[in-house]
């Protein structure tokens, strides 16, 4: 085999050969369905996918405030409860302690 000859391409059916190919043609054209497209500018997809981003971030920024608000509640978030002070402590904490001399 050199490279000028012939190689067997494997073309099989539809009575091709390696130097003659006949392409599959559609034979459904009467059965399939019309196609209606609707095609709009590229500025218009652009513009919608804008506008869409501007409502997600006011969106999650809303979101945030309400799951912030709701830790806030006693529901969500326990919120730590803060010790009276006792008078008698406060009295105990005035009287110095003897100091050591050394």
């Amino acid at each position: 085999m050199c490279v000028v000859s012939y190689p067997d391409m494997g073309v099989a059916g539809q009575n091709a050969s390696a130097s003659k190919l006949y392409w599959y043609l559609d034979s459904g054209v009467d059965l399939l369905p019309q196609i209606t497209l609707f095609s709009v500018h590229l500025w218009w997809y652009k513009l919608l996918i804008l506008l869409w981003s501007i409502w997600v971030s006011f969106a999650v920024l809303d979101w945030l405030k309400k799951l912030l608000m709701s830790l806030n509640k006693e529901d969500w978030w326990p919120k730590f409860k803060t010790k009276k002070k006792n008078i008698r402590n406060d009295e105990k904490a005035k009287v110095k302690a003897p100091e050591i001399k050394e």
